[in-house]
Formats: structure tokens, C-alpha cells, sequence
């Protein structure tokens, strides 16, 4: 069962053009100069995209080590878990405080992130891609961990060009503050993994759940 939403999507050109609803979400844009929480300029459609309509995301990374004892540990890909905060329904993007948080983690694993606020500077948006915590991969810190983040810039880390759905995204990563023996990160992607439905005033799905491709007219 999906929920039919309407909310004021106008976007404005004037004052006050970044006034909730007025620029297409229920918060208001940040007008400021972005930062390593917002790492990529994004167009309006895909953050659009990514705030309303996007359910959950995918993990594909092949970071890898072999701790300290010889031990080989990988990152196992695959659908992320959405956080106990995100919406269970349609209507509950309505929220003007409303983060977004997905999570992956298993044994010697683990990545966090969530998509939040939206700075606006010189015409570009850049939705705020954030995590608590870096990705990491081992468990015990005096055996080695490899870390990863797209928002750990500043610290002079290097960093792999990766993919945030079809965006170039900076990932940093650290394989030195808890040396392994050897390790692997060469490749990063965030892909949509489900969207949500949404009804049309026939309160049939406007969109597929896998795919993302419109089904029917909103308008019904």
C-alpha cells in the first residue's frame, strides 16, 4: 500500500526561493559555501530523486585486508539496512527534520551513511552525505583496519574516485593510523537498491519499486 503525497513542489526563482516547499523539500536550502559533508554538486532532479523517492541504497566496494595474524577480511556488498529514524511510509518525508541513514555491517565490516540537508552556493546543490562513523574493514584495531569515508576530507588522506549513483564522489581512506599487512580499495559505488511507490490519485504505484521507472501519471 502506498501513501498519495502532495506537497508544494514550485520552484521559485525569487525570495523566497529557498523556503520550504518552494524549492521542492520540506526543509529549507543552506545557503553557504559547501564542505566535506557535501562533497558533490547534485542536480535538483537527483536530489529530488534521492530524498523522496529513493528507499535504500547498495554498497559495491572491494575493500579487503590481511590483518597482522595473516588473516584475510573483506567488505561483503550488498543492500543496506535503513535507520530506525528514516520514514516507513511515503508521507513521512514530510518531516522537516527528516536525515536519512543506511548502514551495512557484518563481521570485521561495516559503513554508515545518510543523506540530510542541502547547501545551495552559486546556482549548484549539494545534499549533505555524511556518516557517524567511517566505513571500516577489521575488527581489531592492533591487527590493522582499513578505513573509509566519503567525508573524512582535511586530513591529508588519499583517496580512490568512487561512484554515488553514476556521481563521481571522492572516498578517503586510512590504512596507517591501524596498519594491516596488506590491503585492497580500488573501487566504491552507491547505487539505489529500492524507491519508494507512491499512489496516484487511483491509488495505484507511480513508480516501480525496483527500477525507479514511472508506471503511470501521479495525476492518475
Amino acid at each position: 500500500m502506498a501513501d498519495r503525497v502532495l506537497f508544494a513542489t514550485t520552484q521559485d526563482t525569487i525570495t523566497p526561493a529557498n523556503c520550504s516547499g518552494f524549492n521542492c523539500f520540506p526543509f529549507p536550502f543552506t545557503i553557504a559555501a559547501p564542505d566535506y559533508n557535501h562533497p558533490i554538486a547534485v542536480s535538483l532532479d537527483d536530489c529530488v530523486k534521492w530524498f523522496w523517492r529513493v528507499k535504500n541504497w547498495a554498497i559495491t566496494t572491494d575493500a579487503a585486508i590481511v590483518d597482522t595474524d595473516g588473516n584475510p577480511w573483506s567488505f561483503s556488498s550488498g543492500v543496506m539496512v535503513p535507520g530506525a529514524s528514516n520514514p516507513t511510509t511515503e508521507s513521512g518525508h514530510l518531516d522537516p527534520l527528516l536525515s536519512l541513514g543506511f548502514s551495512r555491517s557484518g563481521t570485521n565490516y561495516d559503513f554508515t551513511f545518510g543523506i540530510g540537508g542541502i547547501v545551495q552556493d552559486s546556482g549548484f546543490l549539494y545534499p549533505g552525505i555524511f556518516n557517524g562513523i567511517p566505513g571500516t574493514v577489521g575488527s581489531d584495531a592492533a591487527k590493522g583496519i582499513l578505513e573509509f569515508s566519503p567525508v573524512l576530507g582535511g586530513l591529508g588522506l588519499p583517496t580512490i574516485t568512487g561512484t554515488m549513483d553514476g556521481y563521481s564522489i571522492p572516498i578517503y581512506y586510512d590504512a596507517t593510523s591501524f596498519p594491516p599487512t596488506s590491503f585492497t580499495f580500488t573501487s566504491f559505488d552507491l547505487s539505489p537498491a529500492e524507491y519508494w511507490p507512491y499512489a496516484n490519485s487511483g491509488g495505484l504505484p507511480i513508480w516501480d519499486t525496483i527500477t525507479g521507472a514511472q508506471l503511470r501519471d501521479p495525476a492518475g
